[in-house]
């Protein structure tokens, strides 16, 4: 199953993509392959089944994406995991004077280039009218990094997810934060895992919480609403 897994990750493939090593859904895949949702689901009940038979796989998956697959959100601190070098320009931003920033001429919108064609997304609504000033920069930042992090591949993650918490159920005894967990899909530190009732008891009680916050993915099931 190891290799079959890295196979699917695998760039070429065209379901992810790697930015500094790290794997995130891609999000041109959509355009790619018509039943995209299925094929990331089908990823995901397989990552699913890894973790949950404790196979260990080297799959380096960007931590914002980990963070959100048990259950956190992500946000412009996440955005290194994605895109260092936006990560560094869009907060540098922060220390321009405010005729600099107007001489950008930067809107409430995002131009996506997808397989050569380029498509303009509004960050908010009227978003291509409303011109980023010093006033509105702290909420162009957070949007944008919202867009690159939940947005843009809102559909490929919960279908991902889907997959995915279609094996990993509540009832599962163990769960991890996302450093853990990351660790263990990647084969480090996590395989001998020891412990008494007790901490067994309270790492349920976090798969519990974690897994309550997916309420359409407990009783398993693919595809978009």
């Amino acid at each position: 199953m190891s290799a079959f897994l890295k196979e699917a990750f695998n760039p070429n493939r065209g379901f992810f993509i790697e930015t500094d090593g790290l794997l995130h859904p891609n999000p041109a895949a959509q355009y790619l392959y018509p039943d995209y949702r299925n094929h990331y689901y089908f990823i995901g009940s397989l990552l699913g089944k890894a973790v949950y038979e404790k196979l260990l796989v080297d799959i380096p998956l960007a931590w914002y994406f980990l963070e959100k697959l048990l259950g956190g959100t992500a946000d412009i601190n996440h955005l290194r995991s994605l895109d260092p070098n936006m990560y560094r320009n869009i907060l540098s931003l922060r220390t321009y004077p405010p005729d600099t920033i107007k001489d950008m001429c930067l809107f409430f919108i995002v131009d996506d280039n997808i397989l050569g064609k380029t498509k303009t997304i509004e960050l908010k609504p009227n978003g291509g009218s409303i011109e980023v000033t010093k006033g509105n920069l702290i909420e162009y930042i957070h949007l944008m990094a919202d867009y690159r992090l939940n947005r843009q591949s809102k559909v490929s993650f919960r279908t991902f997810a889907e997959g995915f918490y279609s094996v990993i159920s509540p009832e599962c005894s163990v769960c991890f934060g996302y450093q853990e967990f990351q660790s263990f899909v990647v084969g480090h530190g996590i395989g001998d895992r020891r412990g008494g009732f007790e901490e067994q008891h309270c790492l349920l009680r976090r798969l519990l919480s974690r897994a309550s916050r997916y309420p359409s993915l407990l009783g398993g099931g693919g595809g978009d609403e």
